[in-house]
């Protein structure tokens, strides 16, 4: 950055002739193109870092462009040529003063070996500069290539918010998806088209990982985004249905090319109609029903759309049998099991709270299940975690009972609590809250609801209750029992690398988008 604030240079492009251009100079630096963390030709000496063991085996800078210019060119090539990564970093500011140590006049003092080392640079380099493009002017570069050359697909990420995966497990499948897309060697851009926020250090650790994030006030919209940068977007990625259909006809139009997939993140429409069963709710059962046929027609019209439990796969097929669907379940992270069964105490409920299902559950187990518990082991406490709870459920705080809201970091739950309890009512999908506590080797209780379609195996793997009765004694049982304990957390973790992985999900959602191209 220059003192005034401006910005000198979001990392180099170098040109065929071994010419140089540095990226956004003299713009402003919170421009979300230059926010994001990404491949780069080279960085300039003013602010590097590599490991000191790999610079004195690369040898440092090479002399022959001694005293200056075309060293730290020279070093990003050869690091490159080692098999590493040469990365641009936002989050790392420098403040700059530039031209002090060496001016700014190319045909005076030090600053002339800038033009007599390009010859130079341009000698050992021509082989690997040949496809490095013409020199282009700063507006060129910013349509888009070659600001991101390294990337060989762009992709579209639209959800209504930016992901908050210490919250809800929908953003940890989102933030997946962002990485499995960076992983395919895409450039991917994020917008959130809801509210189109700057969400502070949520946006930045996407930019972190390497995801241009769009937002207000320098994209106005999904639609402006669209026109100016549709014509280049291989792929759009959709979550949830109801963000797709306002911006489907958009995306048609002005990213012609670009294939369009939907994460449905569950089928809306079932778990609408489940919640009206439920409650015996006529408007609920309307309001299901003109989900069913926006949602069913928004599969149609999408190139393919990834569904996550098998019952809804076999439902979609069933209802739509023309659209292109791919089974793929959520993907987690697997940290294996933190403790064994002697040092843990205690039932944990963790479910983000914006989710209507969630709090159901925990009001109804609260009410019907804990009771029952209680009365056979006296000394249990049940613990609910989860962000953004409603007073109905803070009011559940009891001496037996505590409610600790948001947890950023569920590792230390998931070390202490004995098992885990899912005991939906309704609902649909994956439970990411299952998959994340066989994760940890903590085995769980749960509803009929909450492990539908998903492959569990009762007394395998989980352990199902539907009454408040066969919910109680399930959980009592496997609270109790160490050896029943130890085999649902070994068969669980084995269920969930095979079944939940990260690198089972890639394998899945490359091979989709391979059928698409």
């Amino acid at each position: 950055l220059y003192p005034d604030g401006r910005l000198q240079e979001a990392g180099g492009i170098v040109w065929n002739d071994g010419s140089g251009l540095n990226v956004g100079r003299l713009q402003d630096p919170a421009r979300p193109e230059f926010c994001y963390a990404r491949d780069v030709d080279y960085c300039s000496g003013a602010s590097i870092m590599l490991p000191r063991k790999f610079w004195l085996e690369l040898g440092g800078f090479d002399e022959l462009f001694a005293p200056a210019y075309y060293e730290d060119t020279d070093l990003a090539f050869r690091v490159r040529r080692a098999g590493r990564r040469v990365m641009y970093q936002p989050l790392s500011k420098v403040i700059h003063f530039e031209g002090v140590s060496s001016g700014t006049d190319t045909a005076a003092g030090v600053k002339r070996f800038q033009a007599l080392n390009q010859p130079a640079f341009f000698k050992r380099w021509a082989e690997a500069l040949k496809d490095y493009g013409n020199p282009g002017s700063l507006a060129a570069q910013m349509q888009g290539l070659p600001l991101d050359r390294y990337a060989t697909r762009r992709a579209l990420v639209i959800d209504d918010f930016t992901p908050t995966p210490d919250q809800d497990s929908g953003s940890i499948d989102t933030l997946n998806y962002l990485k499995l897309l960076k992983q395919l060697k895409f450039h991917v851009t994020f917008i959130p088209a809801a509210d189109l926020l700057n969400f502070g250090a949520y946006t930045r650790d996407l930019q972190r990982v390497g995801v241009e994030c769009r937002h207000a006030p320098y994209t106005a919209s999904v639609e402006d985004f669209l026109k100016a940068h549709g014509q280049q977007l291989d792929l759009v990625l959709f979550f949830r249905y109801t963000t797709a259909v306002p911006l489907l006809d958009a995306v048609r139009k002005f990213a012609p090319r670009a294939k369009v997939v939907l994460e449905t993140v569950d089928v809306h429409f079932l778990r609408q109609e489940r919640e009206a069963l439920l409650e015996q709710s006529a408007e609920k059962t309307r309001l299901a029903a003109a989900t069913k046929s926006a949602e069913l027609e928004t599969i149609r019209r999408c190139d393919a759309s990834i569904v996550l439990s098998e019952f809804e796969m076999n439902l979609l097929r069933e209802l739509i049998p023309e659209a292109k669907l791919a089974l793929i379940p959520i993907a987690r992270g697997i940290p294996g099991r933190l403790a064994g069964f002697e040092r843990r105490r205690g039932i944990a409920f963790v479910g983000g709270f914006r989710h209507a299902p969630n709090i159901d559950a925990v009001l109804w187990f609260a009410a019907e299940v804990w009771p029952l518990i209680r009365a056979r082991i006296p000394d249990c406490i049940f613990s609910i975690v989860g962000s953004n709870a409603p007073d109905e459920i803070l009011k559940l705080a009891a001496p037996d009972i505590e409610v600790l809201g948001f947890v950023e970091d569920l590792s230390g739950i998931f070390a202490a609590c004995r098992m885990t309890v899912a005991p939906l009512r309704f609902g649909a999908g994956i439970k990411g809250k299952i998959v994340t506590s066989l994760s940890y080797g903590v085995p769980c209780v749960a509803s009929a609801a909450a492990v539908e379609g998903m492959g569990l195996t009762e007394g395998e793997n989980v352990l199902v209750g539907t009454t408040a009765r066969e919910f109680a004694d399930a959980a009592v049982r496997l609270y109790s029992d160490e050896t029943l304990w130890l085999n649902l957390s070994e068969r669980g973790l084995d269920f969930a690398r095979e079944r939940f992985s990260l690198e089972s999900a890639r394998g899945k959602f490359a091979a989709l988008l391979a059928e698409l191209a």
